[in-house]
């Protein structure tokens, strides 16, 4: 499966904490994969980041969505890290970042 991307979303509005938190988790499940096997992280352009910082390609499993601001962006990649033992280098990205985002660890990605 390829990466998932809502760009109405990550282009022009945004959604709430809870609702990516959900859609995150609901991703997940879908993969039927523990949460150690998932890189959790935020940037001003995902798409950009998976690819160039993480080597993210195509075939790999993967969604991002736009958080209403770099703070809301920030708690949800520290509750994914903190509650769920996800991988992730928290507290990190630009102070812009607002899209969080979200793979499945293979053995070409960072981490």
């Amino acid at each position: 499966m390829g990466g998932s991307y809502n760009s109405q979303e990550l282009k022009g509005g945004t959604i709430k904490k809870q609702n990516i938190i959900d859609s995150f988790l609901l991703f997940m499940q879908w993969q039927e994969r523990p949460f150690k096997d998932w890189c959790v992280g935020i940037s001003q352009d995902a798409r950009t980041r998976l690819s160039n910082g993480h080597g993210v390609i195509g075939g790999d499993v993967w969604t991002a969505e736009a958080a209403n601001n770099s703070a809301e962006a920030r708690e949800i990649e520290t509750y994914f890290i903190k509650e769920r033992g996800t991988d992730g280098g928290q507290g990190g990205g630009d102070p812009t970042a607002t899209e969080v985002y979200l793979y499945l660890k293979n053995s070409h990605t960072q981490p």
